[in-house]
């Protein structure tokens, strides 16, 4: 920063004293921000979360790795929240990369002692591969979860599910400016995503009223009380309220998908 703080110190120095951020540091990470993540944990007292990416947990080091940088933050593994980061990875075939990553996860030791256990990955393609009028796209990630949770035994700990929703982490900011992308509505449905795709949006704003309207037809469409998201999708659709604009419907995208995320994590494993 311009007065010579790390981000993450500068984050943490500006926020509200009732905040409950918890520090993030992965494996890997220079000494300098180490160091401040060690200050910020002694400072709030909310533990830290350490996060490993695939490239970390695939080294047979890893589980020595972990408490290694847990000691240099000064966090008990009860203080500790455990993020595996799997990033955009080929998921395919589900039943051999689930066998790999549970013989790697293996290399950790017992992850019950760590206060939480995420596992965090993303199926979104960084640009989407689908001409108008769209289609749809496989959640793997997702997808994949059910399978590496089927595989488990009754004594393995589940790792809590997280996604990256409709955003790629490869994902490049653009000058939107510069650019004339298509006016589409992505919806979350059971295993993939569902996607209306038109035209430029800039040429053609109003084009999302129609794609609005085919997804209130679809047969997927969950009902406006469903999300913030998909009450706009309906008063879109309707012409009850206007287009907006392309970070608008980012926003609206990934309130229904939160909320499609959350009933699947509340039902998964329960009786169909």
């Amino acid at each position: 920063m311009s007065d010579g703080r790390l981000p993450i110190a500068y984050v943490f120095d500006e926020l509200d004293q009732d905040n409950k951020a918890v520090p993030a540091v992965s494996l890997g990470a220079p000494v300098n921000i180490v160091a401040a993540v060690r200050a910020i944990v002694a400072s709030d007292g909310r533990g830290v979360a350490i996060r490993l990416r695939l490239e970390h947990l695939m080294k047979p080091t890893a589980g020595a790795a972990v408490q290694a940088l847990m000691k240099a933050v000064s966090a008990l593994p009860s203080q500790t929240d455990l993020i595996i980061d799997l990033g955009a990875p080929n998921y395919e075939p589900y039943n051999d990369f689930a066998n790999a990553l549970i013989a790697a996860l293996g290399t950790l030791g017992d992850v019950s002692i760590f206060r939480s256990y995420v596992m965090l990955g993303c199926a979104y393609p960084e640009t989407v591969p689908l001409n108008k009028p769209g289609g749809n796209l496989v959640r793997h990630d997702w997808n994949f979860f059910k399978t590496f949770v089927a595989k488990l035994s009754p004594k393995e700990r589940v790792p809590n599910y997280g996604d990256y929703t409709i955003v790629n982490p490869e994902f490049t900011p653009r000058d939107m400016r510069l650019i004339k992308s298509g006016g589409k509505v992505v919806y979350t449905s059971n295993g993939d995503w569902f996607i209306r795709k038109g035209g430029a949006f800039r040429d053609n704003p109003s084009q999302m009223h129609d794609h609005c309207a085919f997804i209130l037809s679809s047969g997927k469409f969950r009902g406006s009380g469903f999300s913030d998201g998909d009450r706009f999708i309906e008063l879109c659709a309707k012409k009850q309220v206007g287009p907006s604009n392309q970070p608008f419907w980012k926003q609206v995208a990934i309130n229904h998908h939160i909320m499609h995320v959350l009933e699947d994590i509340s039902t998964l494993g329960a009786v169909p």
